[in-house]
This record gives structure tokens, C-alpha cells and sequence, in this order.
């Protein structure tokens, strides 16, 4: 699957407007027993039968609003590989960063794309079923309606920025990590805070106009002149001198873990 990361420069369109100060957002499931638990899921959409895993915060509190962060599965993977880890961190390594066990974490599971499991988003397919999703764990959830976000590897991060283009009013923002344009984007005019990061050596999905410069680390450069509370960050690497290039966790030279875990959790935490 080969495809141009182009969509960096749209991405500065996506800005987030944000209201400085603004409060939590109960959902209807707040002050209730649970209705969802962790354990796999599923539900119809559009005639199909679609499944997704929930994970809970030990001690849930039904009076606590929680985010809720999507993480969506790359191709040829699975729902299961994102909990069990091997090719990726489990839970794309966010839980063990969140000490205060702030979050509930939805992993979706991709339909087959003729072979693998994906997220093509035919018809507008997969932004639906994560409308569904959302629906029944506001319903069933103590969630903060003002804090979901969205975060994949490869075709999960352009499964995220289908999101970002579709429901900026619904998802607080989104961690695009090796993406690109290949889950569409229906929409792509209104703003969402947005990180991006991406190889300068990726060769699945190559990036687009990237300047070289010193091997062995990555940046992070956050555009200036974004409203109060609406960043944009973004973040080309070229690391270790074994980097294929396209993985969900790239390390930088000598560096014995990937920075993306606390980049990605560091961009959503902010907002709270």
C-alpha cells in the first residue's frame, strides 16, 4: 500500500478552537451502573456485525468522568495485537503513563480488506461504527464527552484522521503516527488539535517534502501562532540506524524505549 503522506499541510486547517477553561462534559452514564464492561464487544451497523474491546480503569467510579481513547489497529493487525503487544506496545503503550488511571480505552476491531483486517471506511462504514460506539459507552459510561481522542499506527492513524475530519466536534484530538490519506476524509475543513509524527525513511507510506537532518533522533516541533489550548505538534524522525522506517514504536539511536507512548500521551493529557 503505497501513499504519499500529504496531508501535513491540510492538517494546519485542523486546528483546534478550544474555549480556555471549559468544563467536563458528563455523558448519561454518569451516576449509573455500568452497562459496559471489559471484555469484547459487539454490534450491528449498517447490516454488519462489527466487535471492538472495552478496557476499564481498575476501580471504575461511576461518578468520575473518564476520557475515552480510541486506538485503532494497522493493517494485517488486530484488536488483540494492540492488548497483547509484540509488534506494538500493549495498548500502544499509554496505560503505565497514566497514573491516574484517567482513561478507558476502546480498541476496535477492522473489517477484512481481502486478506487483513482494515479500516477502507467504504461508504463512511467505519466513522459510523465508531458513532455507534460512542453512543452506547456515553450511555453505559461515566465519560468526559469534552476529552475523546483517537491514535493508530499506519492504517489506524488514517483510520484517526478520518475521524479528524469527520467528527472534529466530537474527538478533542488525534495522534497520527505513520499515517496517511487512505481511510478518506469526509469533511477535513473544520479544526482539531492534531500530533503527527512521521520516518523521514519510511517506505510504506513515504513522507512528502521532508528535510534530512541528524540521524539518530527525533523533533518536536510545535507551530506557533495556534489558538490558546490548540496545538499542533509534529514530529519527523529518522531513528536508530535499524529503523525500517514504518513501526509503531521507533526508538531513537541508543535510546532502549520509543518515544511515541509519551508523546502521544502527553499531547492528549494536556487536555483536561
Amino acid at each position: 500500500m503505497q501513499a504519499k503522506l500529504n496531508f501535513l499541510a491540510a492538517a494546519a486547517v485542523l486546528l483546534s478552537i478550544a474555549v480556555d477553561g471549559i468544563l467536563g462534559l458528563p455523558s448519561p452514564g454518569c451516576s449509573k451502573p455500568a452497562t459496559v464492561a471489559s471484555r469484547n464487544n459487539t454490534m450491528t451497523v449498517n447490516g454488519k456485525t462489527r466487535a471492538y474491546v472495552v478496557r476499564l480503569p481498575q476501580n471504575y467510579d461511576t461518578n468520575k468522568q473518564y476520557r475515552l481513547i480510541f486506538q485503532f489497529h494497522w493493517a494485517h493487525g488486530s484488536a488483540s495485537q494492540i492488548i497483547n503487544g509484540g509488534y506494538a506496545t500493549p495498548y500502544y503503550g499509554l496505560p503505565p503513563l497514566d497514573k491516574n488511571k484517567s482513561a478507558i480505552y476502546i480498541i476496535p476491531e477492522g473489517l477484512d480488506e481481502g486478506g487483513y483486517q482494515g479500516w477502507g471506511n467504504r461508504n463512511n462504514q467505519d466513522v459510523e461504527f465508531t458513532d455507534a460506539m460512542i453512543t452506547t459507552l456515553q450511555n453505559g459510561l461515566c465519560i468526559d464527552q469534552n476529552l475523546i481522542f483517537a491514535m493508530g499506527h499506519s492504517y489506524g492513524a488514517g483510520m484517526s484522521y478520518a475521524l479528524a475530519c469527520a467528527r472534529p466536534n466530537v474527538f478533542r484530538a488525534v495522534a497520527i503516527n505513520s499515517g496517511g490519506l487512505i481511510s478518506g476524509c469526509t469533511g477535513g475543513t473544520s479544526p482539531i488539535a492534531m500530533y503527527i509524527q512521521h520516518s523521514l525513511r519510511d517506505s510504506t507510506l513515504p513522507i512528502a517534502g521532508g528535510e534530512p537532518f541528524e540521524i539518530g533522533r527525533h523533533l518536536n516541533i510545535e507551530y506557533e501562532g495556534c489558538a490558546a489550548g490548540s496545538p499542533l505538534t509534529w514530529v519527523p524522525y529518522d531513528g536508530a540506524p535499524n529503523d525500517v522506517g514504518h513501526v509503531p514504536a521507533p526508538k531513537d539511536a541508543g535510546a532502549a524505549a520509543s518515544f511515541t507512548p509519551e508523546n502521544n500521551w502527553n499531547f492528549f493529557s494536556q487536555f483536561s
